[in-house]
């Protein structure tokens, strides 16, 4: 079995969001998973993404919301 980082958004898993091109939520390191959920949360922004808040525990939810609309990231251990 081999540790892989699934990214979720209220508590619901990216994928199962349908968006297109946007389909692969579970990642070979914790960083690649960190990553994702900044260009999910604001995919229009290209400079100094990684200084946004992300997820930076395990099962440890983040509002990355810039908005009066909570959007909570979480990034989980899976086993596959």
């Amino acid at each position: 079995m081999m540790t892989r980082y699934q990214v979720l958004q209220d508590g619901k898993p990216c994928s199962e969001y349908k968006i297109k091109g946007w389909e692969t939520d579970t990642f070979d390191t914790f960083e690649q998973a960190a990553d994702f959920s900044v260009r999910w949360c604001y995919p229009c922004i290209i400079e100094n993404y990684q200084e946004w808040p992300h997820p930076t525990l395990i099962d440890t939810p983040v509002n990355m919301s810039y908005c009066e609309f909570n959007v909570m990231m979480e990034i989980r251990e899976v086993q596959s």
